[in-house]
């Protein structure tokens, strides 16, 4: 080849390389301002999402106050147990109420501001029978108690105090206040994972301040309705039939099915103050799940806590042809 052809090919090989490093620089450059639109895209939709979920819980509120003012009493064939689904520009919320005093309140068995924490032999009791019930070790009962109480004395019925806690690989003390989730109870001697996915559908953690809180039997699981009452689940189906039927007038209607002693029983109602509103509210490729607790009092909405929002990035499906 001669030199001059020799300058062309290398040229050539150049020129290749230069429209090759481009061409690379530029498929970057159009995959990040895809990847950055995208991002700012569920940046917006996120925050659509979350204050469409704010809505949601104040709506559900205001549904609540209304239902209060309609009916005397909550059962599980009221409005507010159905989900309702409403279109929300960019997609849509879901808002469901659930009643948190279906499930017994932990909380229950040591009431009392702190510092004059009293226990609750009654709701102790109410406590062991729903553990024996779903078969769980009654011993249970006692740890829970030293969790809650305000002392250092070690339940004789199988408590532990910061003696034993502090003996733990990671060391820590007795909490010695009120729950403030059921997740807490993993903190508690004996109360494993095992145990709480058992006990998570049957109780709650209320706050503390409102005293004992009672169940409400229109609402609430059979076991659990036979644990505040001390008598066989059996015997309590027997009597009141299935749960979604259920649908007393007073707490003195549904006493009467039961005659005999009463002071073992724990506190009951057939009205309820205290909801889990969960929405889910989605709206482009973001779906924003959360859980409130609200209270409803005299007319008016409190809400205690509202649980760290989750939220998940969907794929977008292609629309079929």
């Amino acid at each position: 080849m001669t030199p001059r052809a020799n300058q062309r090919g290398v040229a050539l090989v150049t020129a290749m390389f230069v429209i090759a490093i481009v061409a690379t620089l530029a498929a970057f450059l159009a995959v990040s301002q895809q990847v950055w639109l995208r991002q700012a895209q569920n940046l917006a939709d996120l925050g659509q999402a979350d204050g469409i979920t704010r809505g949601a819980i104040e709506l559900a509120g205001i549904a609540l106050i209304e239902d209060a003012k309609l009916t005397k009493i909550d059962t599980l064939a009221e409005k507010w147990n159905e989900p309702i689904v409403l279109p929300v520009e960019g997609g849509f919320v879901t808002i469901q109420a659930k009643d948190a005093q279906s499930q017994f309140n932990l909380n229950n068995l040591v009431t009392g501001p702190a510092g004059s924490r009293a226990l609750n032999p009654t709701e102790i009791g109410v406590f062991e029978h729903l553990l024996l019930e779903l078969g769980l070790d009654a011993a249970l009962k006692g740890a829970l108690v030293d969790w809650l109480d305000g002392d250092a004395n070690v339940d004789p019925g199988g408590g532990a105090e910061d003696l034993e806690y502090a003996s733990q690989p990671t060391p820590y003390r007795a909490a010695n206040q009120a729950l403030e989730s059921v997740d807490e109870l993993k903190h508690v001697k004996g109360f494993t994972p095992e145990v709480i996915d058992k006990l998570r559908d049957y109780v709650v953690a209320l706050p503390s301040d409102r005293g004992v809180i009672p169940l409400n039997v229109n609402t609430a699981d059979a076991k659990t309705v036979a644990a505040v009452m001390r008598m066989p689940a059996s015997a309590l189906e027997a009597a009141t039939g299935n749960d979604s039927t259920r649908e007393f007038a007073t707490k003195q209607d549904f006493d009467k099915l039961f005659p005999g002693e009463a002071k073992n029983r724990g506190n009951h109602d057939v009205v309820t103050n205290f909801f889990i509103v969960k929405v889910r509210s989605t709206v482009g490729r973001i779906t924003r799940s959360t859980d409130a607790l609200v209270e409803r009092n005299s007319g008016k909405v409190i809400v205690h806590w509202q649980q760290p929002s989750r939220f998940q990035i969907a794929r977008k499906e292609e629309p079929d042809a």
